[in-house]
C-alpha cells in the first residue's frame, strides 16, 4: 500500500491543505485559537456539506 519515497503517500493532505490555505485562511485575521477552532469548524461542517457533493445532488 504505502512505500517509503512513494510519491502519492502525502497527495491529499497536500491538496486538503492547500485548498483550506486558499479558501480559508487566506486574508483572514483570527484574534485567538477559540475563534479559529469555531470558524474553521464551520468551514469545514460548509465544506464537506455544501461544497464537494454539491454538483451530485
Amino acid at each position: 500500500m504505502s512505500h517509503k519515497g512513494w510519491l502519492y503517500d502525502n497527495a491529499v493532505a497536500e491538496a486538503t491543505f492547500n485548498t483550506i490555505k486558499i479558501e480559508f485562511v487566506k486574508n483572514e485575521i483570527f484574534s485567538n485559537r477559540n475563534e479559529l477552532r469555531q470558524r474553521f469548524s464551520a468551514y469545514a461542517y460548509w465544506y464537506n456539506n455544501n461544497q464537494l457533493y454539491s454538483s451530485l445532488g
